[in-house]
């Protein structure tokens, strides 16, 4: 793998431990939904760009907590169908 690739994926699984940070904050959803969505469209989704993968997600356009939901959900399945390509989640160590 190219080492590009392999720093993208390194910092996509970083933003991802981020966001996991944020949901398990105390912050309230108004908060947690700017935090999510500022890093997702600011880091996430530059970085599955560099990296030539499209993600899609359903985002229900209802509450801030069920939208971002909606997207952490979604970003846990791509983690989970990256496997083995990123380095392991920072809340299973």
């Amino acid at each position: 793998m190219p080492e590009t690739h392999t720093r993208s994926l390194q910092s996509l699984s970083t933003a991802l431990d981020e966001i996991e940070v944020i949901i398990a904050s105390t912050a309230t959803w108004d908060r947690k939904f700017s935090l999510v969505f500022q890093l997702y469209r600011a880091t996430v989704v530059p970085l599955l760009e560099a990296l030539g993968m499209t993600f899609e997600y359903f985002d229900p356009d209802t509450t801030c907590e069920e939208d971002v939901m909606a997207l952490v959900r979604a970003l846990r399945e791509l983690r989970v169908s990256l496997g083995n390509l990123l380095p392991p989640d920072a809340s299973t160590t």
